[in-house]
């Protein structure tokens, strides 16, 4: 298994995995762009073969303690390492300046390529934003002092100047564990776990990925460096300053909404594996938690920060 939360094999090549629903859709919704998207996004997704045959299923249970009995193929891609999915919240990412830029230009191809059809969002951050953010804050408060009211403040600012932007596709879950940059005859970025896929405001995707960068500051700096390159070479005036406050509204509400996670056990199996074999393994783990909160305020400070400057001007 590759996931001991969900349930994820590889054998022989390939993925099988339990999707719902929503999933399976959103590779119906993509698969006919794959072509498009490789040569003029330079993004590969897995190939999507369907519901796997009996055949197939003994084959996995042969291998492997499985109670399901509706699994569904996908093809692996190479440049996403499926077995190391902690990605320890950007203290492993890699990328330089020149690899961010890449990230965003695939990323602004594909949503002008994927055009989907009666999709329903996921996870409604656009709409719903303060919905959910006080809802996250009744249990925030209980474990912290942070002062919320200028993140508060400023969603609902940022609300009113992208009030009639277009609804974009978008992953919805970027993450560094579920992309990968591969050089062949060209780079190419690599893209899994499409289940969120949806629409959202452009540069959503660009947002929640920086908030995997809490714990790497020095790549926070070229992230936003790169950020701004892109928003200078393509984008005039005013869909850039729409683009950049899309990109620290999520920041912000993503970064607040992961503290939540965190406290409410969302990813206490991640960070059990991860401290497994650590002496003082409660001791560590209540550290990791610290660390992890403090890095997503800063993040949200900056965010509030840079939504003052940009609503301002």
């Amino acid at each position: 298994m590759v996931r001991n939360e969900s349930e994820i094999w590889i054998l022989r090549g390939f993925f099988y995995k339990n999707m719902r629903p929503k999933e399976i859709e959103a590779y119906r919704q993509i698969s006919p762009f794959q072509p498009r998207l490789l040569d003029e996004a330079n993004i590969m997704i897995p190939n999507f073969e369907g519901h796997i045959s009996e055949q197939e299923l003994i084959e996995l249970k042969n291998v492997y303690d499985i109670h399901s009995q509706d699994l569904y193929k996908i093809s692996l891609l190479e440049g996403i390492k499926h077995k190391k999915i902690d990605e320890n919240y950007g203290s492993k990412v890699k990328y330089s300046q020149e690899d961010f830029l890449f990230i965003f230009k695939s990323l602004a191809a594909f949503r002008n390529i994927v055009k989907p059809n009666n999709l329903t969002l996921a996870e409604d951050y656009e709409n719903t934003a303060i919905d959910l953010l006080k809802e996250s804050k009744i249990l925030i408060d209980k474990f912290t002092k942070f002062d919320d009211k200028t993140l508060f403040r400023y969603i609902l600012d940022s609300s009113k100047i992208l009030r009639g932007a277009s609804l974009v596709a978008a992953h919805r879950d970027l993450n560094w564990s579920n992309l990968g940059l591969l050089v062949k005859d060209k780079k190419i970025m690599q893209i899994v776990d499409w289940e969120s896929f949806g629409m959202a405001y452009e540069c959503y995707d660009e947002g929640r990925l920086f908030t995997r960068l809490c714990f790497n500051t020095d790549l926070q700096r070229d992230y936003i460096t790169s950020i701004n390159n892109f928003i200078n070479i393509y984008k005039d005036p005013e869909t850039g300053r729409k683009f950049i406050v899309s990109f620290w509204r999520t920041a912000g509400i993503r970064s607040f909404r992961e503290i939540y996670l965190i406290l409410n056990g969302r990813y206490d199996r991640l960070i059990e594996n991860h401290f497994r074999s650590a002496r003082s393994n409660n001791e560590n783990k209540k550290n990791f938690k610290i660390r992890f909160i403090s890095s997503l305020e800063n993040i949200i400070n900056l965010a509030t920060e840079n939504l003052a400057r940009v609503l301002s001007g």
